[in-house]
Formats: structure tokens, sequence, C-alpha cells
């Protein structure tokens, strides 16, 4: 059995039918598999950053705001799907994998309690999907996205980097993603949610449409 994270764009809330194709997909291992859902911060997130700049609080206020807005966005994501069940702790998480179910974990009991990142901007859905990763010794941290994974300068797809590899100032993923890579020593997929076949790939371990990052 693989435990795998995998961390649901919140861009996919505009796309409600290629979302529910995901969740269905993590629902298709749950007979192999342990799949473990992190929901994005979706639209809520950016409210929270646009409230901040209006109001002036604090990062680490906006930091647990935008936590909660993860939790938000969860909600929605489980009302997709009857086999997607809300959790807050990785026991109750095995607990709906063995009920055969797929576990979708709100983090904010999980990071208040562990209180171990940093509560700013460059730390999002991406770096607490690793963080979640490292706490079940997962196999791989699978991040959804609306692009295929990082490029180069010349735009092409680079299918496998390592995390020391990934340039600073690249929007794909979180500032902080790489660095919990490698002081997990995790790997990370990075794919199209809006293509969640390719996510047979990255279980399976075989190449395909998706940057892989090697905890290096």
């Amino acid at each position: 059995m693989k435990r795998v994270v995998l961390k649901v764009s919140g861009h996919l809330i505009a796309y409600p039918d290629e979302a529910m194709e995901l969740l269905s997909k993590a629902y298709s291992y749950i007979k192999e598999h342990l799949v473990i859902l992190v929901p994005g911060g979706s639209v809520f997130a950016d409210l929270v950053r646009g409230i901040q700049g209006c109001l002036g609080f604090s990062d680490e206020v906006a930091h647990w705001m935008a936590v909660k807005s993860m939790e938000v966005y969860g909600i929605y994501l489980s009302s997709l799907h009857k086999y997607i069940k809300p959790v807050e702790l990785v026991d109750e998480a095995y607990e709906a994998f063995y009920e055969g179910r797929v576990p979708l974990l709100m983090p904010y009991r999980i990071l208040r309690e562990s209180d171990k990142l940093p509560k700013t901007w460059s730390v999002t859905s991406d770096s607490i999907a690793i963080y979640v990763g490292s706490l079940i010794r997962s196999d791989i941290v699978a991040l959804s996205k609306v692009v295929d994974g990082l490029r180069n300068s010349r735009g092409h797809l680079v299918k496998l980097m390592r995390a020391s590899e990934v340039p600073r100032g690249q929007d794909v993923i979180d500032e902080y993603a790489a660095h919990l890579a490698k002081e997990y020593y995790l790997r990370v997929a990075v794919f199209n949610g809006l293509k969640p076949w390719v996510l047979d790939d990255i279980v399976y371990s075989r190449e395909g449409l998706y940057t892989l990052i090697l905890p290096e």
C-alpha cells in the first residue's frame, strides 16, 4: 500500500466537473492505496489576502485565517463526492480509509497543535500538504494545479528536478515547498488537476505529464 497526499487545487472551484473527476480518481485507489486529500485555499484565501491589505493585520493572523479558508474549500469539496470524509487528525484519516472512504484533512487543528511552519504567505496549501506527507511518511505528495508542472526558461515542461533546483521566483508552487521537500525527504509531484488521469502515472511511479521534484 502506498501513502499519497493529494493537494486539491483551489483553482478547481471554477471547474466543478473536473474537480469531481479528480476526487473520483482519488477514490479509485481506495482498495490499494491510502490517499489523503488536502484542500487548497481557493478564492477564500485570496479574500483573506485582500482583506489583510485593507485592514493591515499581521501575517500570522492572515496565516491562520488562510488555513481556515482551506477548510471552507474542503467543505465544498466534500459535498461533491459521497465517499469523501472530512477529518482533523491522522488517526481519523486512517479510520476513514478503513471505512472505504477518502479522508480529506481539515488542517487547522494539526497545524495549531504542532505549530512548526512559518506564518507567512510563503507557506500555502502546497507546504501544508508536504507537512501532512511528513506525518504519514508519504510515498509521494501530489500537488494539483491548473498547469502541467514547472517549466524551464524555454517554456518546456521539466519532468524531473531536484528541490535545490527549483528556481526562486517561480509561481507554480509556494516558496517554502521545495525546502520542506528536502527537510522531510519527500518526493513531490506537480501536475494539472484538469487532467486527473495523470495521477495514475504519479501513483504508480511512471513517467508522465508532470514535474517530479526529488528531495535533493
